[in-house]
């Protein structure tokens, strides 16, 4: 339990890098030769590497992130090591000296990483999740979600590139049943770090609720630009309708109301409604 709440306890978001937008990467290990790479994601206490060479776990390294221009020389410890292609591999690391939020807004900026749309929220939720020839369901915990899936933590090592059907009840709320694919997987000892992307475009409402409120950055859902448009007309109209009473009892109220038929003072509530609500 302790090292799955260890799993879990990642507070920073990361950031993934942009596609045709590559952050270059050299990292020396001590005692051996510079190996170049390039970053998967960025976090200020972490990246993930596709580099070439070989890397051990507990290794130090330095390593200076590059543009076209160098962003900083950063040390840290290699937590991760999966083997990839050609010689490469995929390396996940700590840093001992953390990446200033200048240089990831610099990054942003830049179009380099994208800090709106594919950061991480923690969320952790417990869950049942099962897949084609499982006998029943296997309990997991959910980490985190992002706009595109979410991290699980299991017991049970999960099949690659799975079709997967995700049942919880958030917050003790209404359940809710995701299908989703499992993209990758890591071991720690015996637990299964599990990264699954949804299946489906529309995200579900209480994952976008969940990345709305801890993310003020992100766009807003069409959803709830719709909300806010009809709280604010809301609010005008009846500003609107304030108004007009406020007008109209500067003179006599009620001669003025029988002075106007329903015709005309229709007409006047339509001016000023569409005054104040006009886009």
């Amino acid at each position: 339990m302790e090292n799955e709440k260890s799993l879990c306890r990642r507070r920073e978001r990361r950031f993934k890098t942009r596609a045709g937008h590559i952050l270059h990467c050299e990292t020396l290990v001590k005692g051996d030769k510079m190996h170049h790479g390039t970053v998967i994601d960025i976090s200020p206490s972490g990246l993930r590497l596709l580099c070439e060479g070989k890397f051990a776990i507990g290794e130090t390294f330095v390593v200076e992130l590059k543009t076209e221009r160098s962003h900083g020389s950063y040390e840290g410890i290699v937590r991760r090591v999966e083997p990839w292609v050609a010689g490469q591999s995929v390396i996940g690391c700590q840093l001992t000296q953390k990446i200033p939020d200048e240089i990831l807004e610099t990054l942003a900026r830049e179009n380099v990483v994208d800090r709106r749309r594919d950061g991480r929220v923690p969320w952790t939720q417990p869950a049942h999740m099962s897949w084609e020839l499982q006998a029943g369901e296997v309990d997991v915990t959910v980490c985190d979600c992002s706009p595109g899936g979410l991290k699980i933590i299991s017991k049970t090592p999960i099949p690659d590139a799975t079709r997967l059907r995700i049942r919880m009840t958030p917050d003790g709320g209404d359940e809710l049943v995701i299908n989703a694919k499992s993209v990758w997987q890591t071991e720690d000892a015996d637990t299964y770090v599990v990264g699954v992307e949804f299946t489906k475009k529309d995200l579900p409402e209480v994952i976008a609720r969940v990345l709305e409120e801890n993310d003020p950055d992100r766009v807003p859902t069409a959803r709830t630009v719709t909300v806010h448009r009809w709280i604010r007309r809301s609010v005008l109209v009846a500003a609107s309708v304030t108004i007009l009473a406020f007008g109209l009892s500067q003179t006599n109220a009620w001669t003025a109301i029988q002075q106007l038929d329903y015709d005309e003072l229709l007409t006047r509530m339509q001016i000023l409604t569409k005054a104040f609500t006009r886009d």
